[in-house]
């Protein structure tokens, strides 16, 4: 079975949730590869030099709200400010374990953002994921 994309990026600084979520999304035939970075200057500079140098970028980013010195919101203020080649072929799906309905919905007005959910990730998450990106 072929996978859903190519690339994926986690940015949670959360080790075990990486680790889950990574385990999640290959049992689910998410991507091709699947890279997690927890730290959110890391993954800022990670998107960076991978387009200026190779032009590759995940097709999806999944990203925490909750995270030391940057986060989550932060990163998406830092995203604006990328090459619209990279904004243009990533979507950001927060994954986060906030319960506040605020974050919600300044995430979801974000328009680099297209969905928002809950940790831990689910496979019939994953599984809806595919079928509204399809």
């Amino acid at each position: 079975m072929s996978n859903f994309c190519k690339m994926v990026l986690l940015i949670d600084d959360n080790y075990i949730d990486n680790i889950l979520n990574t385990k999640i999304l290959e049992l689910t035939n998410f991507a091709d590869r699947i890279i997690s970075i927890q730290d959110t200057s890391e993954a800022l500079e990670y998107l960076k030099l991978e387009y200026d140098l190779n032009k590759k970028v995940p097709d999806y980013i999944f990203l925490d709200i909750r995270m030391p010195i940057i986060d989550g919101f932060a990163f998406l203020d830092a995203f604006e400010d990328f090459n619209e080649g990279l904004k243009n072929k990533t979507q950001i799906i927060m994954l986060t374990s906030s319960l506040a309905r605020e974050d919600e919905s300044r995430a979801l007005l974000n328009k680099h953002v297209k969905c928002f959910l809950k940790k831990p990730l689910a496979f019939d998450a994953v599984e809806s994921l595919k079928v509204q990106f399809a």
